[in-house]
């Protein structure tokens, strides 16, 4: 049985969430700022950083809840990827992280192509005109970083439909009104994929993950879930724990993992059997090395 998707429909948003919340920031402080100075500068730099982070970010966490959805076709692993990682899922991550850090050299509406079709968003067709904005957008930011806006080859070739100045040799401007402009746009942009994301892993919820986790760690038809836990669908939390009946009747391998689980549930007392691995099957041991693993950065609580 393979491991079940722990995806968090709020841990998927997080990062888009997290660059709305600086666009908007950003937004409200344009007003003040003098045109064409170094704060407006500084502004739109770290307007388009929140949308590479936001796509960076959301693909490797999506990667690792889904690691079938990554492309192993042409990976390959080096020596000290091999030593350094404890289990297989590790070596999946290094390859995600790998992968992202590849994208980001790609053009824009290639990278934002392969996020979307890895997450699975890719219907209907976003809106051209609004990724062809910020393919100049993006390489106004190029050139702002790496040639002071004076206009080269590179800009008049990628800067596509929306480009500003065809003349090597010029010099962009970048003045407040374009970088509020700019700034609509990325905002647009990722709203939309907020929306899409939203919509398509809504029933993705903590307990729905709980859920799944709880049911490959236990085949048992004696430990359904609601016997052993009070939850709050409102809230999407385990809020107390049960003591089942038929605890006694539990397999040594259960009241492990059993004892594994309420050992990371604040408010139980230790159980005896909470990190004894001695009678378990290589099956076992396999999955309740994968459940530790699962605990750095999925929290049961």
């Amino acid at each position: 049985m393979n491991p079940p998707h722990l995806l968090l429909v709020t841990k998927l948003l997080e990062p888009t969430r997290r660059a709305l919340k600086t666009l908007q920031e950003i937004g409200e402080k344009l007003p003040t700022s003098a045109s064409e100075s170094i704060e407006v500068r500084g502004f739109f730099v770290l307007m388009i950083s929140a949308l590479e982070t936001m796509l960076t970010d959301t693909y490797v966490y999506y990667s690792r809840s889904f690691p079938e959805s990554f492309d192993f076709k042409d990976v390959k692993f080096s020596k000290d990827d091999i030593l350094t990682a404890n289990l297989a899922l590790d070596l999946i991550e290094q390859q995600v992280e790998k992968n992202a850090i590849s994208q980001a050299y790609e053009s824009f509406p290639e990278l934002l192509k392969s996020f979307m079709k890895t997450v699975g968003i890719s219907a209907p067709t976003l809106d051209a005109e609004l990724v062809e904005r910020i393919v100049e957008i993006k390489e106004t930011r190029n050139l702002l970083l790496h040639n002071n806006l004076q206009v080269n080859r590179r800009y008049v070739t990628r800067a596509g439909r929306f480009c500003r100045e065809h003349h090597e040799g010029g010099t962009l401007s970048l003045g407040k009104a374009y970088v509020v402009e700019a700034c609509v746009s990325l905002t647009d942009l990722m709203e939309e994929l907020e929306r899409r994301m939203s919509a398509k892993y809504a029933a993705y919820t903590k307990l729905a993950a709980l859920r799944r986790l709880w049911k490959y760690l236990f085949s048992s038809a004696i430990m359904p879930f609601d016997d052993f836990w009070f939850t709050d669908e409102a809230e999407d939390k385990v809020i107390a724990l049960k003591v089942s009946p038929l605890e006694n009747q539990l397999s040594s391998s259960e009241h492990t993992f059993l004892g594994l689980w309420r050992e990371h549930f604040n408010g139980w007392e230790r159980s005896r059997n909470a990190a004894s691995i001695y009678g378990l099957d290589t099956n076992h041991k396999r999955k309740l090395l994968w459940f530790l693993a699962t605990l750095a950065d999925f929290d049961i609580r």
